[in-house]
């Protein structure tokens, strides 16, 4: 609230509004800086955080998408409990930073932290999978890895055996799938949940890239089977 002085007194105004509107009678009351220094920084800082708010934002929407394919995919409650724990909190920490309208210029760093618990990896820095097509690393724990594999037409992801579940999304492109003795096509927008011990190859036999993206989960292992789910 800004100040004013009447009879040799100050007094508060009691009129709640954006100190922005009247700097010398609320910023300058403490800060010596000019008006225009003052009204940059607070912009700078409003600005700053909307770009690391809407960063979270789209993380969460990709969270929640993930939680979703995973559950149709056939993820069962128990498994998808701490997960989910994970992305009520981040929406917890979001909602904390964007509705505290002024936070973003009166402590900014502690509103940043909050929203920016996390690291932005560029593309072309995550590792490079051990094989002879493009493949990269995106994401890996001791509970899952995400890796982001593209097969050129022609291109053969020779057949082999894992210890725990995967999930594939084919993001794009098509391929026929081996499972076990059995070939499976599947088409672009199709999520495919492989158990553990089950031979799988993935040949793209399309005319264009297959673009997938694997999901290996640790801390799921000793099951069998298969599960497909088109994801339009």
């Amino acid at each position: 609230m800004t100040y004013i002085t009447e009879g040799g007194q100050k007094f508060t105004r009691h009129k709640i509004a954006s100190p922005v509107g009247n700097i010398a009678g609320t910023c300058q009351v403490c800060h010596r800086e000019s008006e225009e220094i003052l009204r940059n920084n607070v912009y700078d800082r409003q600005r700053k955080v909307k770009e690391i708010r809407e960063l979270a934002e789209i993380e969460l929407v990709k969270a929640h998408v993930e939680a979703k394919a995973a559950c149709d995919a056939g993820a069962l409650a128990q498994e998808m409990d701490p997960f989910l724990q994970h992305v009520r909190n981040a929406q917890w920490y979001w909602d904390y930073a964007a509705a505290s309208h002024g936070s973003a210029f009166r402590f900014p760093v502690e509103v940043s932290r909050i929203m920016a618990d996390f690291r932005i990896i560029p593309f072309e820095e995550t590792p490079k999978v051990p094989f002879n097509f493009d493949g990269r690393i995106l994401f890996k724990s001791d509970k899952f890895e995400v890796v982001h594999l593209v097969l050129k037409p022609g291109e053969y992801l020779d057949p082999h055996i894992q210890p725990m579940d995967v999930v594939f999304f084919v993001m794009e492109g098509k391929g026929s799938l081996l499972i076990g003795k059995e070939v499976v096509e599947i088409p672009e927008n199709t999520t495919i949940h492989v158990k553990s011990g089950i031979l799988r190859a993935w040949p793209n036999t399309g005319k264009r890239p297959l673009r997938i993206l694997v999901s290996k989960l640790f801390y799921i292992t000793g099951s069998s089977g298969m599960m497909i789910q088109a994801t339009i």
